[in-house]
């Protein structure tokens, strides 16, 4: 059950597409807290010198921020609430996926599960026939009681006949 009901919310578009929206939110948040790392740049430009020869120029530059009063905190925080938001509506989306799995699932079992008992239904009350008769022969019990007890394995027999011809349709 647990392996077919994961094939099932794995296959779930809405289940993918959440999990993508998680990833997304993922990389913008390190995007943003890369705002704290230092920063280096480098570049190299070609041109001609106010002499009238080619010249190369080459730059490096690194800056570090030190201090920006907050900002960069508080769009941390929002790009990881944004992050659990969508944590929390990618498991919303399993949850809805498994729950129907689940039900699709046990509409199939359904069926045989309840042949399987109204089939063990009518051996136990063949036993119950059987101790009845021997009852009523031993004179430990009205003639009846086996009469009812056929009765009510008739009544399971048919309850089986039932549930193994709606099987069939």
């Amino acid at each position: 059950w647990a392996q077919r009901r994961q094939q099932v919310v794995g296959r779930q578009p809405l289940v993918q597409a959440a999990k993508a929206d998680v990833q997304q939110q993922d990389s913008q948040l390190e995007a943003v807290r890369a705002g704290w790392r230092p920063q280096l740049r480098a570049g190299l430009s070609t041109g001609r010198a106010l002499s009238g020869s080619n010249a190369q120029s080459t730059t490096v530059n690194a800056s570090q921020l030190l201090y920006d009063f907050g900002r960069l905190e508080g769009r941390i925080n929002e790009a990881a609430a944004l992050k659990e938001q969508r944590q929390a509506k990618l498991r919303q989306a399993i949850d809805d996926a498994a729950l129907e799995a689940a039900t699709v699932l046990l509409e199939l079992e359904r069926p045989s599960a309840l042949s399987l008992a109204a089939r063990r239904l009518t051996q136990a009350l063949d036993e119950v026939g059987r101790l009845t008769r021997l009852r009523a022969q031993a004179g430990a019990a009205t003639q009846v009681d086996p009469t009812v007890a056929q009765a009510r394995r008739d009544g399971a027999v048919l309850i089986e006949l039932t549930i193994r011809s709606r099987l069939e349709q």
